[in-house]
């Protein structure tokens, strides 16, 4: 593991300096966040760099490969350590607000022109159709990517993910990556099933304020007996085409109508391990057998031992 910090145009190398170096992605926070602690002794020479460090420098965080770049956003300084925290440059994308029009359009386009206003690197952005038109009113830039992401998943059952890699903004869908999951012999795991976020029954209705029409719906009339009623209302454009809105009902109840498993596992750390990643799990004893989605992810260097901590879902395609 190397850390890297750029101050005023130089670069400096903090690894032997650092310690508590925590490295987070999740699915419910855009972009990535880093903290660590650094040594400090303001008589030693030898720690000179860590009065250096300020809010706005750009921190690199590498294992095999670059982890993280991002800025430094906060520093609490006590006699002898500095506690870090970093975000990624999706931080801009949530702090900006924007006015935004959009009339018939592609995602895809939509996606892009956002990114361009946000004055973002545009890295690979996925092609999909599904045709935008909506008014954005002081919603940040990250808001409204996240709504038209939202908007892509209803019509085509997939679900795509923005994120900061290569020092560039992607939008990809989430995908499966081949590394085995390495148990560490001391690992703490859990699984949670539950029916807390089921949807069972699916109704598609106009947004039209003066006249709300039912458009479309979908249940699972076996499931409503066992489990109960849970309803989960859609809204789309009254004039959206009558077998897309059909499709919107059918692929959120698919989406939607099941008990949901999720697990913590704990083991050793791979750089490729990162939320909106899917990976295979074989683990008999506490069922995780399959796909599953890696909904958060925490990287953590100990002595030398690079360990990580996963929150998975059960993933179907």
């Amino acid at each position: 593991m190397k850390l890297l910090l750029t101050h005023e145009g130089t670069t400096y190398d903090l690894t032997e300096v650092t310690g508590n170096v925590v490295l987070n992605t999740s699915m419910e926070t855009l972009g990535a966040s880093l903290t660590f602690d650094l040594a400090r002794n303001y008589h030693d020479a030898n720690f000179a760099t860590c009065e250096k460090i300020s809010v706005g420098d750009v921190i690199a965080l590498s294992n095999e490969k670059e982890l993280f770049k991002g800025v430094v956003l906060d520093i609490t300084t006590s006699k002898f350590v500095k506690n870090i925290k970093c975000l990624d440059y999706c931080f801009y994308l949530n702090k900006n607000k924007i006015l935004k029009q959009f009339e018939e359009i592609s995602a895809s386009d939509a996606i892009k022109q956002l990114l361009q206003e946000a004055q973002a690197p545009i890295g690979t952005i996925s092609s999909f159709a599904t045709s935008i038109s909506k008014i954005y009113n002081s919603n940040t830039v990250a808001e409204i990517i996240d709504d038209i992401l939202n908007q892509v998943n209803n019509e085509l059952g997939t679900k795509y993910l923005l994120e900061f890699e290569d020092n560039k903004f992607n939008v990809v869908p989430f995908k499966k990556i081949n590394v085995q999951f390495r148990y560490k012999h001391t690992s703490e795991e859990s699984l949670t099933e539950s029916i807390l976020e089921m949807k069972n029954s699916i109704l598609v209705i106009s947004n039209e304020q003066d006249d709300t029409e039912i458009l479309a719906t979908a249940k699972d009339e076996e499931n409503i007996k066992k489990y109960g009623s849970l309803q989960e209302i859609i809204s789309v454009s009254p004039d959206e085409d009558e077998a897309k809105v059909r499709n919107i009902a059918k692929t959120k109840l698919k989406e939607l109508n099941k008990v949901f498993k999720t697990g913590n596992i704990k083991g050793f750390g791979d750089d490729n391990f990162r939320a909106g990643k899917v990976i295979k799990l074989d683990n008999a004893v506490f069922g995780f057998i399959g796909d599953y989605l890696i909904k958060s992810c925490s990287h953590t260097w100990v002595k030398g031992e690079h360990l990580v901590t996963l929150e998975v879902e059960q993933y179907n395609e």
